[in-house]
């Protein structure tokens, strides 16, 4: 993944208006985009990422695959497609709309979305609760080094 965001960076730098973009910048955009984008098939059969305002507002949960369907559909508008989530089952009044990022363990959440869920369990009965990552802490950096010591 180091290696494509890279890449891609370098990509950005070529792109006129944004031969100034810092690296941290680049991430943080990255980051945005890749955590609440909408993954869909392009007409020239490419994976494309979209931007849903509000769309995001709803929750992942595994078996919402079961009540909520969306996809990107020809709309009025001349060329354009409009996104369509649509509920396929009653939702309780009071109960939140949620939306299925797939069947992902608990570390690719958290690595590409920013949570792990309480319960995680997989369609085969796995359930991977724990989350394994490194931290890289330089020597040098006292506070950062007391934060996690504090932190266990």
């Amino acid at each position: 993944k180091k290696q494509r965001l890279l890449e891609t960076y370098a990509k950005v730098l070529k792109c006129q208006g944004l031969e100034d973009v810092s690296f941290v910048d680049f991430l943080w955009a990255e980051a945005i985009v890749s955590s609440r984008a909408f993954g869909f098939v392009g007409d020239d059969g490419r994976q494309r990422l979209r931007l849903l305002p509000f769309v995001d507002f709803c929750d992942h949960h595994q078996v919402a695959a079961d009540s909520v369907e969306y996809s990107f559909a020809a709309c009025p508008c001349e060329g354009e497609k409009e996104f369509q989530l649509v509920c396929v089952k009653e939702i309780p009044k009071g109960h939140e709309i949620q939306v299925t990022y797939g069947s992902i363990s608990n570390d690719k959440l958290l690595e590409t979305y920013g949570f792990a869920l309480e319960v995680n369990e997989q369609e085969n009965g796995y359930c991977p609760d724990e989350v394994l990552f490194f931290v890289s802490v330089p020597r040098d950096d006292a506070f950062k080094r007391g934060l996690l010591s504090a932190a266990g």
